[in-house]
């Protein structure tokens, strides 16, 4: 049994499947050679209402996951694997649900911050576009 099911799970969807996300420090610490980058500071990132770079979003996705049972062993074929996942069009849902699970797994003070974030990214996806860019609607 995946030990994310042993932690409280946020989803988001990609077509007709959905997925779920949960927190598991150990995974993201051994996801983080694999990832090439630092995890906990994407996730600190996200906590802050900002956006980590790629390969850090990338990294906590396939950390995150709830893998399916013909998941990639090797953690490479994992970051591949996610990262098919990740379009324009499931980013915001991907991050919200990334920082949905960090909220479900902490203390209530840091909680909040991660669902305030969340708030953030949420209302973003109805904002009016920044510096004159053209406006992308997230939810198609």
């Amino acid at each position: 049994m995946d030990k994310r099911t042993e932690s409280k799970l946020a989803s988001f969807d990609v077509g007709d499947k959905e997925w779920q996300v949960g927190y598991h420090f150990n995974d993201i610490c051994d996801m983080e050679d694999a990832a090439a980058c630092n995890l906990l500071e994407g996730l600190a990132i996200l906590a802050d209402g900002g956006y980590p770079t790629t390969k850090q979003l990338r990294g906590l996705l396939a950390a995150m996951i709830v893998a399916p049972i013909n998941w990639p062993p090797k953690q490479e074929d994992q970051l591949k694997a996610v990262g098919m996942l990740i379009r324009i069009d499931t980013l915001v849902p991907i991050r919200m649900a990334i920082v949905e699970a960090c909220s479900l797994a902490v203390s209530d003070e840091l909680g909040q911050k991660f669902r305030e974030a969340m708030k953030a990214a949420e209302a973003e996806v109805s904002s009016p576009p920044v510096d004159g860019a053209p406006a992308v609607d997230a939810t198609v």
